[in-house]
């Protein structure tokens, strides 16, 4: 695996693995065939792939779930998360990236993006999301 070296000692692998559309049980997209899915992860992880891409919205809010079961036998400084921030849902965006930590399991997010962005968001209000969590929650 080729990776990318960053001045604050990060060191992503230039693939990165994207878990909004995992195996699926009876053509059920909120239902994730953990079985599959796991092998994929496990897979990606044996190759050297340390960068995992989810959001709120995939599988129904059941990607974030089943990733942090997914890689919580691994360590977690040998894997970086992004997750992404919903503009167009709760205004209480501590409340939601609460909900996200929890479903994930984790303790922090690496990659906080914004998602869903449309043409009349204020951006007053990415300067607040930017304040209320550049302390970190």
């Amino acid at each position: 695996m080729q990776y990318k070296a960053y001045k604050d000692g990060i060191r992503l692998s230039r693939l990165g693995m994207g878990v909004m559309r995992l195996p699926i049980e009876n053509q059920d997209d909120f239902r994730i065939n953990y079985e599959g899915a796991k092998a994929v992860i496990d897979d990606c992880m044996k190759k050297g792939i340390n960068y995992y891409d989810t959001a709120y919205i995939y599988h129904g809010g059941n990607s974030e779930k089943f990733l942090g079961q997914a890689l919580a036998e691994y360590p977690r400084d040998s894997f970086y998360v992004a997750d992404k921030f919903n503009l167009q849902a709760d205004p209480d965006f501590r409340a939601q990236f609460a909900e996200q930590l929890r479903r994930l399991k984790m303790e922090y997010i690496d990659f906080y993006l914004l998602h869903g962005i449309q043409d009349n968001i204020c951006l007053c209000e990415l300067w607040l999301l930017q304040e209320a969590l550049s302390p970190g929650i």
